[in-house]
């Protein structure tokens, strides 16, 4: 427990103290719909300002429905005139029994002011794209109370470039016969219908308002609402202008009497459509609903769990991560879809929802070209070519593969981005010779856009610079593709290009692409090295040192060097750091990042996604300290960066902590969307737990710190659950495994697939670090 909340049963996190450092969001999604809810239960959420947004399933682009996280619930007494939320925020009236529940999957805010309580839960349920709150009302005193319940939402119905004015094609109406409000948008140039909005009740209202000016006032604001100090509705339409939906319910509680309120508020491409998401969620009955939410995601919550002595550790990685992984690859990120960022969610995914997992490694193979670049993302199309696309295609589909078993998709056919289609197999290979041919004057991979660091998007301007990491990452993914071939495709000629591709590549990395003590970043297109000792800023890039080891690329004196570069120059209290020194002057031959103010963004920060590589490239080679250190600079609320100042939900991964050098040092502007949390998720099966799937056996290869100890985990792998116990015996050299009470020969162990629990017990000795 810290200042401001607690963990409890099922992973929720109880809020107690609204007034939070910033404004910790929880998010709820379909296929079709993602909302975001704060501690007030307004929720102006990550995904570039969208408190409520339609996901098109065709990929055309996202609808926001909600402005400026402009939803909220007012209690007026009618009696005295009093109002008040039950968040506190937006009346700002002091409140008691004040609690947010932040759930898997819903929130549920409760207030009470006055003798009334007010108690506001909202979910998203597994089909229809709206927001289902359940608003209950509680009389706590001795005498009948006469009070209102206002519901606000201020729509937004945007999302796509204007080239006209957006007054002039909106409007809202209240429809009596099914207690809704309707805002329509019709503007030529939405790129599909998706750009309504509507607000329902399953209670006739008293009044109602459909646009901002009338609730608020002319000079008001949410604050203080015109409507809610009078006391009454103007119950009229609008257009041209900006629209609200809000209720009135008027509601006569006799002492301790308890009245209900279902509110929906959703998207949708035309009125009946509307009718219809609401008409389905009545008659289905919002209990069932919720019940059928919760149940839908247990499996995902139940496919692996581990229980150590770091309560912390276990209370993310055994929900809310999980939770976040499956965020990220459902909704993308806040500019889309980007092609990196699902490969690599798929990879976590894949341990929690296979089919999920493949669905994600089509769509994302369907925007590579037909001679292997590919866009940067989609929802809409990025055609910006970052170098680093093809290299995490191999790496993603060998990881599903081993993981699920499923040998078949390589034989999946997928539309490429341009013309024609290939098999996965075809797409991996693709991949492969583009990027090992796309070659600069140094033998290294062109950069073209960038690498995996977006913002080193100067370097390969002009089709000259080139990245030492995509050319290390390369390295990587030609492994996995010449492991695939050896098994699937084992064609001596192919295998033989392949590790030509690779040795090349391997030569060019460790001599143009090394500096004295540490790799390079790159090369700009003057041939100038990005990255190296003789540099006052951006001496030392973190990512091509982290991925010369996790690859190995790097020879132990090499990677040896490189680990005690980031030892020395990269390592802080919140995490490492994406370069040192930051750059202060504007460098365009490298790249924005150059002209960002120091210790933000990729500018000399703990970014964690790059952070949580260092992690596993610690544990992939002994460092057992060193990586449970980087993780737990990295986590949400750690000791030595506690939410009280970092301003993180301590229950989501953040994508980056101001840098050093920054005067917010330490703290967060949002969590939740970043690939952290699937790089940490598979940090701790993989590494620490040491759990490694393949084709036909996994390994146990546990790395787990010396402060980690009673530590178990249940897992669920191809159907087969495997009960996991960790204990350390010094009198042992290595590992030692006994499955189902027989000794293994090895770290190596046979794939069941009968559906039956297995009991592993894992002796772990004195294990020798390099």
């Amino acid at each position: 427990m810290n200042d401001f909340g607690y963990f409890q049963n099922d992973g929720e996190y109880v809020i107690h103290n609204w007034n939070l450092p910033r404004p910790w969001m929880n998010y709820l999604w379909n296929h079709r719909f993602l909302s975001a809810v704060n501690q007030f239960g307004g929720g102006d959420g990550a995904y570039g300002g969208r408190t409520a947004c339609y996901i098109d399933e065709e990929n055309r682009g996202r609808s926001s429905l909600i402005r400026n996280g402009n939803r909220y619930f007012y209690i007026r007494d009618q009696e005295t005139g009093d109002y008040w939320c039950p968040g506190w925020y937006p009346a700002k009236r002091d409140i008691e029994n004040y609690s947010c529940v932040q759930g898997i999957g819903y929130s549920i805010i409760t207030g009470a002011r006055g003798g009334i309580q007010a108690m506001a839960r909202v979910f998203v349920d597994t089909l229809h794209p709206c927001e289902i709150w359940s608003i209950t009302i509680q009389n706590l005193g001795k005498e009948s109370r006469n009070v209102s319940l206002y519901s606000f939402v201020e729509f937004s119905l945007e999302g796509y470039e204007r080239y006209s004015e957006y007054d002039s094609y909106v409007r809202a109406d209240y429809d009596q016969d099914s207690n809704m409000i309707y805002a329509r948008n019709s503007a030529q140039e939405r790129p599909h219908d998706w750009f309504d909005g509507f607000i329902v009740s399953d209670q006739k209202p008293a009044g109602y308002e459909t646009s901002k000016k009338d609730f608020l006032g002319n000079y008001g604001s949410i604050f203080n609402p015109e409507t809610i100090i009078k006391g009454y509705c103007n119950n009229k339409n609008s257009a041209c202008e900006d629209m609200a939906g809000v209720f009135e319910h008027r509601l006569k509680l006799q002492p301790n009497e308890k009245r209900q309120i279902q509110i929906l508020i959703g998207a949708a491409n035309d009125r009946e459509t509307a009718k219809k998401i609401t008409e389905e969620i009545f008659r289905t009955g919002i209990p069932q609903l919720f019940a059928h939410m919760k149940k839908t995601i247990a499996p995902t919550m139940n496919s692996v769990q581990i229980q150590t002595n770091e309560k912390r550790l276990d209370e993310l990685m055994n929900f809310w991560t999980k939770r976040q992984v499956m965020l990220c690859a459902e909704a993308g990120r806040s500019t889309g879809k980007g092609f990196r960022d699902t490969l690599q969610d798929a990879m976590a995914v894949a341990i929690l929802n296979p089919k999920l997992a493949k669905s994600k490694i089509l769509e994302t193979l369907a925007h590579q070209y037909r001679d292997g670049r590919c866009v940067r993302g989609w929802l809409p199309v990025d055609p910006h070519i970052y170098s680093d696309g093809p290299v995490w295609i191999a790496p993603s589909v060998n990881s599903y593969i081993k993981e699920t078993g499923d040998f078949n998709i390589l034989e999946n056919s997928v539309p490429y981005l341009d013309q024609g289609t290939g098999t996965v197999w075809e797409h991996i290979l693709t991949a492969a010779r583009y990027s090992a041919n796309d070659l600069g004057q140094h033998g290294l991979v062109l950069a073209h856009d960038g690498d995996w660091n977006d913002s080193l998007n100067g370097i390969g301007l002009h089709g000259k610079g080139e990245s030492v990491w995509t050319s290390i990452a390369l390295y990587g993914a030609l492994g996995d593709t010449i492991e695939i071939a050896e098994r699937f495709y084992p064609n001596p000629d192919l295998i033989a290009e392949l590790e030509a591709y690779r040795k090349k590549i391997k030569l060019a990395v460790n001599t143009a692409g090394w500096d004295q003590n540490w790799y390079l970043a790159g090369y700009d297109d003057d041939g100038n090295p990005v990255g190296c000792a003789a540099e006052t800023e951006g001496r030392i890039y973190l990512n091509s040192q982290t991925w010369a080891v996790m690859t190995g690329i790097a020879d132990d004196d090499k990677k040896k060097l490189c680990l005690q570069a980031i030892d020395q120059f990269l390592t802080s209290p919140y995490g490492p750091l994406t370069l040192y020194p930051p750059y202060t002057q504007y460098r365009p031959q490298i790249g924005r990042l150059t002209g960002f103010i120091p210790g933000i963004w990729e500018n000399g920060t703990p970014y964690c996604h790059g952070g949580m590589f260092k992690a596993a490239a610690d544990f992939s080679c002994g460092r057992t300290e060193e990586g449970w250190n980087t993780f737990r600079a990295i986590m949400p609320d750690n000791s030595q960066n506690p939410s009280t100042h970092s301003g993180c939900e301590p229950y989501a991964f953040t994508n980056m902590y101001f840098g050093p050098a920054n005067p917010r040092a330490g703290e967060t502007s949002f969590a939740w969307v970043t690939g952290t949390a699937g790089w940490a998720f598979r940090t701790v099966l993989q590494y620490m737990f040491g759990f490694r799937p393949g084709y036909d056996t996994f390994h146990i290869i546990p790395c787990l710190p010396a402060g980690l100890h009673h530590c178990h985990m249940r897992r669920c792998f191809r159907g087969t659950w495997y009960q996991i116990t960790y204990q350390r015996e010094d009198q042992i050299d290595g590992i030692e495994i006994w499955m189902d009470g027989k000794k293994s020969e090895s770290t190596k162990l046979p794939i069941y697939q009968d559906e039956k629990l297995h009991d592993i017990k894992v002796l772990i000795g004195n294990v020798r670090h390099i």
